[in-house]
């Protein structure tokens, strides 16, 4: 057999691969560094670009949804009432729990306290409703039934009245007996609340909210965002959609002349001296 021959299954030897040229490996040393660099500088381009977009974009389109509102504007504004007859009782204004039962639709949302001097002081006189000759109570012994934090909720020309109840069988003992429909004044208990209003419809929707057909006030962003960071007691709390038509009823009861509510749609206000403080 000649040398050169080799048996059968015997590997043939490999012939080992020249060396690269001197020039090749500048060359190919070139080539990865490009590529490096390349790398590099698209990465802190990507980078750079992140942070610039969470500078420009993310956090200030956070800043927009979670503030609307212009912070900077918020502020105090002072009422004197010590010409008016107005008696506002601090206390702890339960909007949250009363936001619950409000239809989402509404144009504004006033919380107070003490309904039984609430009465007295402004509605008595212009109500079509005689409190004692209807439930054979007195103003304050009907009010003693309720807790001291109530709303009034409005919508174009009507608007009603709620406040948790604190004895409800009574309450719905009484309130069974009372037929005001001739008077244009609707009457209900839904759910703990005893809810009075100038609108079959308004009170339907109220009902609604409180069975989960309907959204209520305290699922609206709108009402969420301007509320937020508002005292959660004070003598009264008011949520208004169009600051204009509720300088305009507010007008009603006391100098809002200077009232500027700062681009805000809510505040808290406090008794000092003769008059309230509002808290934007």
């Amino acid at each position: 057999m000649d040398d050169n021959d080799h048996s059968v299954g015997e590997e043939k030897e490999a012939f080992p691969a020249p060396a690269p040229s001197l020039e090749k490996k500048i060359v190919r040393g070139k080539g990865r560094w490009r590529f490096w660099l390349s790398f590099l500088v698209l990465g802190l381009l990507a980078f750079g670009g992140y942070f610039y977009y969470e500078r420009e974009f993310v956090n200030k389109q956070s800043l927009e949804l979670v503030s609307p509102i212009n912070t900077d504007k918020s502020g105090s504004f002072e009422i004197d009432l010590s010409g008016q007859k107005i008696r506002l009782v601090q206390g702890d204004l339960a909007a949250k729990n009363l936001s619950r039962l409000a239809p989402v639709g509404i144009d504004a949302f006033v919380v107070l306290n003490d309904p039984g001097s609430f009465y007295n002081e402004f509605a008595e006189k212009n109500s079509p409703v005689d409190v004692k000759e209807v439930t054979g109570l007195s103003v304050e012994e009907a009010s003693s039934f309720l807790n001291s934090s109530f709303v009034l909720i409005f919508r174009d020309t009507s608007w009603a009245f709620m406040s948790q109840v604190k004895n409800k069988d009574f309450v719905s003992g009484k309130i069974s007996n009372i037929s005001l429909e001739d008077k244009g004044i609707h009457v209900s208990l839904i759910d703990d609340y005893l809810v009075i209003s100038n609108d079959a419809s308004l009170m339907s929707e109220i009902e609604n909210v409180q069975k989960g057909l309907s959204l209520s006030l305290s699922q609206d962003s709108f009402f969420l965002e301007s509320t937020k960071n508002l005292p959660l007691d004070g003598s009264a709390l008011a949520f208004f959609r169009d600051p204009v038509k509720f300088k305009q009823a507010a007008s009603k009861i006391a100098n809002m002349d200077n009232f500027d509510p700062k681009g805000r749609n809510a505040f808290v206000a406090r008794n000092r001296n003769s008059g309230v403080v509002l808290t934007f």
